[in-house]
């Protein structure tokens, strides 16, 4: 019994980020997944809320969309995360228009986010097609 809990645990494909705060030598605060070389000042853990998907899962939608994203491509994330950082690089470099949400610091993408049953980032909307996690494979099978 222990081995399967064990096994579903290493299996599940979340994983949380560590997430980096401090204040740049311009008065800037600045967050990162990477503890930086040379901090200007104390360097804080962030406690985070939201998982990053460490797999890719695609699914059709079953429940109403905003209407702003019908259509479209939208993507929940987060600044921090690594997956969203990959997925808004091969948008600009293959000149896909989005609609780039941060779950963590705009309320109503927060709201429609939690609505949809979000639990990690990215999530990315295209049509009526819903991918949870990043990769360039996985998007161009809904991306058509």
């Amino acid at each position: 019994m222990r081995f399967f809990l064990l096994a579903f645990l290493l299996l599940a494909g979340h994983s949380f980020a560590e997430v980096y705060k401090w204040v740049d030598k311009n008065g800037t605060v600045q967050f990162s997944d990477k503890q930086p070389a040379k901090p200007g000042s104390k360097v804080e853990k962030v406690k985070i809320e939201v998982i990053t998907y460490s797999f890719v899962k695609t699914t059709p939608i079953k429940t109403a969309l905003p209407a702003a994203a019908r259509g479209h491509v939208t993507l929940y994330g987060t600044q921090w995360c690594g997956y969203c950082k990959q997925a808004r690089q091969y948008f600009q470099q293959n000149n896909i228009a989005y609609r780039d949400l941060d779950v963590e610091n705009d309320s109503q993408a927060k709201a429609e986010w939690k609505q949809m049953g979000g639990r990690g980032v990215p999530v990315i909307l295209v049509g009526q097609q819903r991918m949870d996690g990043f990769s360039p494979e996985g998007f161009r099978s809904i991306y058509r």
